[in-house]
Order: C-alpha cells, then sequence, then structure tokens
C-alpha cells in the first residue's frame, strides 16, 4: 500500500512541476516571439535594400519596432517573476 500513495504523491509532484514549466514557457514566449519574428521582419528589410530603398527601410522599420516590444515583455516579465519571489 505504501508504494501506491507515494507513486500518487510522485506523480502529483509531477503535474505540478510540469504545471509549472508550461507557465514559464508561456511567459518567456510571450517576448520572445514579438522577437524572433522582428528579427526576421529586419533581416528580411534588408535583403530588399537594394531593390526598393524606401520599402525596405520600412519593412526594416517594423521589425526593429517588434524587436523593441518583444525585448519590453521579456524585461516585464522578469520583473514581475523576481516581484512574486520576494
Amino acid at each position: 500500500m505504501i508504494p501506491a500513495v507515494w507513486s500518487d504523491n510522485k506523480q502529483r509532484n509531477s503535474d505540478s512541476e510540469s504545471l509549472y514549466i508550461r507557465e514559464e514557457l508561456l511567459k518567456m514566449r510571450e517576448g520572445l516571439i514579438p522577437a524572433v519574428l522582428g528579427t526576421a521582419v529586419t533581416a528580411t528589410g534588408a535583403a530588399l535594400l537594394g531593390k526598393n530603398r524606401q520599402v525596405a527601410t520600412a519593412i526594416m522599420g517594423f521589425g526593429a519596432a517588434h524587436i523593441v516590444l518583444g525585448a519590453i515583455d521579456l524585461v516585464e516579465h522578469r520583473k514581475q517573476d523576481q516581484d512574486q519571489i520576494i
């Protein structure tokens, strides 16, 4: 009977740990996705510089804005996490 109780507790701990990991990944994704997307858009704009400079500059600007907004989200969530720890 003891092993059944132990395995039940182990399962609960495993479930809570996996839930915690999922929550942390979702928090990280909130800022990481716009930052990565912004990097791809900026690279696309840089590749288009030789063809149409105005369009390429506009695309690079949108990409840079995404990078900045993603970085702000990442830093903001890091501060919230530190406040929760304290």
